[in-house]
């Protein structure tokens, strides 16, 4: 098992794993009129790879992506919780059903984490399925209504 930074290259496939997780927690064309999404994810997937707005890793076997992770990074008016104002947004975060319970979200999570860290980010939030939830908690993060929230120590 390969774990590596994706590239342009990539987009296909994480349009396509990105669309089933979606399914997956229950978001569906027909419940949601999503018909576009494909279109939209590749043209937001094109522009922010390419500026490191998003940054993705995934997990690869044998020369196929078998799971992926995305990090969106944005920035508010600071506040006491959040001094910077600076927030990563974890997202994407999917693992084929062949492939799930070895680890391999945590390790594309740590390595998100890391990643925001590096970048000056003390705060990172995510939505969770329940099925993430357990995986999440266990690595530092919090229920803060609707979504989650990890506060990074940049050891600054």
């Amino acid at each position: 098992m390969t774990i590596r930074k994706a590239t342009e290259a990539d987009i296909e496939i994480l349009v396509q794993l990105r669309i089933k997780q979606l399914y997956d927690e229950g978001y569906t064309p027909q419940k949601y009129g999503l018909e576009n999404i494909a279109r939209e994810m590749t043209r937001y997937f094109r522009e922010n790879i390419r500026t490191e707005r998003y940054i993705s890793w995934v997990a690869v076997e044998a020369e196929t992506i078998v799971a992926i992770s995305g990090l969106c990074f944005y920035d508010l008016p600071p506040s006491f919780i959040n001094l910077t104002g600076k927030v990563a947004y974890l997202t994407s975060m999917y693992t084929m059903p062949a492939y799930r319970r070895r680890g391999l979200a945590a390790i594309l999570v740590r390595k998100m984490i890391e990643i925001a860290r590096e970048k000056g980010y003390t705060v990172m939030r995510l939505h969770a399925s329940e099925a993430g939830r357990p995986l999440y908690r266990k690595l530092g993060f919090v229920d803060s209504g609707t979504d989650m929230i990890l506060k990074i120590d940049t050891g600054a």
